[in-house]
């Protein structure tokens, strides 16, 4: 009824009249509950309030509203001698191909309902993996990042519920908002908690939200993410006590010390009991983000304390800061640096774990170099990285140069999803900490609003900390892709 009326509120004053003495006459006699919108019109077409015309219109822009959008990506890739040796031939080449179908139907008034299908495989494959980060760290297993998107390579896998979530906005009238089933969730620049936009198979959540809208600018978020459900095997039903849950409070706040700048203060709690862990890992930390002028900057820095097991205590921290400057009468050129650390475990006390991990980031590989053979942990990174428009064209040069150094020499070597790989694993008494240098190289054009292609090339030279986890061999690796995407 709420939208009948807001489409008639610009009728004349004598007809208002009528129409709040019609309605009131109508939900006395039928019942305010039993009122629909078709009834409504038809009623007022009858009693000549509205003309038939207006009538038709009215009805149409009172249905409920449903958005569809989709997306086509296709990247085919080249990795060249990711175990630094080159007289293995291992070099790899594949084409990524993902596609989205997004549906938002919008049945009443603050009541929104949104699905995504998505469809993630390689070419001549049945179905691609999702990105995860199940691997080894410390001797220790992480947990799949997503609770779902999983694959494990057959054809019906490949197409998967990407989102599946109902929202309520404003809930009567507080401020508060509500969101409840599978959901992507982004905070600040995604390096704890994001979609990998990056990954074929991204990541999402089944996962209950609520915010409060403080203000215009600031907001406080609380969610729950159940990651896994264990079963136990003797009776068939789920164990809560094994289940891995993520939890989180998330606030972003104006800052008015600084123009155009926000704060993000947070507490995330990552609690695992899969396969007999007893991991329960406390993150807090916060964000400052701003962009005054002709300079854009952010800063953060996080600290994790609790369990990574039943003996072991997690103590660790991580930082990262970044600035640019943006010259936009030189063809929009930016020239930024940025400083990342994520600490190691020297193994200097067996009772505490020192690696900073936290597996549900959703931004690795836009930081800590394209090549992704670093994550936020054990890593020191410094970037250099010039941003420009050659000649006032449409297309975006982006150039990026790390030094790479390990916190700790005694410590894993963890790629982009957080996971070791096996030849660059800490094996005995390490003391090489550097590890290389890497060139990034991205070109963007934008063909048309709804096409954009881009490529990138990049190259890694290994530094004495490779050569001495893999058999005194360091040997340089590069990557290169072209990537299409359609957006509809």
């Amino acid at each position: 009824m709420g939208n009948v009326l807001k489409k008639l509120a610009g009728r004349c004053w004598v007809k208002k009249v009528f129409l709040v003495a019609l309605m009131l006459s109508f939900a006395s006699t039928a019942g305010a509950d039993s009122i629909d919108n078709k009834a409504l019109v038809k009623l007022l077409e009858s009693k000549g309030v509205i003309t038939k015309d207006e009538a038709v219109a009215v009805e149409k822009d009172t249905k409920p509203k449903v958005d569809i959008s989709g997306e086509i990506r296709i990247r085919p890739e080249m990795k060249s001698n990711y175990d630094f040796n080159d007289s293995k031939d291992d070099n790899k080449f594949y084409v990524g191909q993902r596609v989205r179908l997004n549906v938002k139907a919008k049945p009443g008034d603050n009541i929104d309902a949104v699905l995504t299908i998505q469809d993630s495989r390689r070419w001549a494959e049945k179905s691609q993996a999702a990105y995860s980060t199940t691997a080894t760290n410390s001797s220790s297993t992480l947990p799949t990042a997503s609770p779902s998107n999983a694959s494990s390579g057959t054809e019906a896998e490949a197409l998967d519920l990407f989102q599946a979530y109902i929202q309520v906005s404003n809930v009567n009238d507080l401020g508060v908002d509500v969101k409840i089933g599978r959901q992507a969730l982004e905070y600040g620049d995604q390096r704890l908690v994001g979609s990998s936009g990056w990954a074929d198979t991204g990541r999402a959540f089944d996962a209950f939200k609520m915010s409060y809208r403080v203000s215009e600018a600031s907001k406080v978020d609380m969610f729950w993410a159940k990651l896994s459900v264990a079963t136990n095997t003797a009776t068939g039903n789920t164990a809560a006590q094994l289940d891995a849950d993520l939890y989180g409070l998330y606030s972003t706040w104006n800052f008015p010390l600084i123009e155009k700048s926000s704060l993000d203060v947070y507490y995330l709690v990552w609690g695992d009991a899969t396969g007999g862990l007893s991991r329960n890992i406390s993150t807090y930390g916060a964000r400052i983000a701003g962009k005054p002028g002709a300079i854009d900057f952010t800063a953060e820095a996080a600290f994790q304390a609790g369990k990574w097991s039943k003996t072991v205590d997690q103590v660790a921290n991580a930082w990262a800061v970044t600035a640019g400057y943006t010259m936009k009468e030189a063809w929009n050129t930016r020239i930024g640096a940025e400083v990342d650390f994520g600490s190691g475990d020297d193994a200097s006390d067996t009772t505490k774990h020192k690696t900073f991990v936290f597996p549900f980031h959703g931004n690795n590989h836009a930081y800590y170099g394209y090549m992704d053979l670093f994550s936020w942990g054990n890593m020191n990174d410094t970037r250099l990285q010039l941003t420009t428009k050659p000649m006032d064209s449409k297309t975006t040069v982006d150039i990026s140069y790390h030094i790479f150094t390990l916190d700790s020499a005694k410590d894993g070597w963890y790629y982009a999803a957080g996971t070791g790989t096996a030849n660059l694993a800490a094996a005995g008494a390490k003391s090489k900490t550097d590890a290389g240098s890497e060139l990034d190289l991205t070109l963007t054009y934008p063909y048309s609003p709804a096409l954009k292609v881009i490529g990138g090339y990049s190259i890694f030279t290994p530094g004495d900390a490779v050569r001495e986890r893999n058999s005194g061999i360091g040997d340089s690796a590069s990557w290169g892709y072209l990537t299409a995407l359609l957006s509809f």
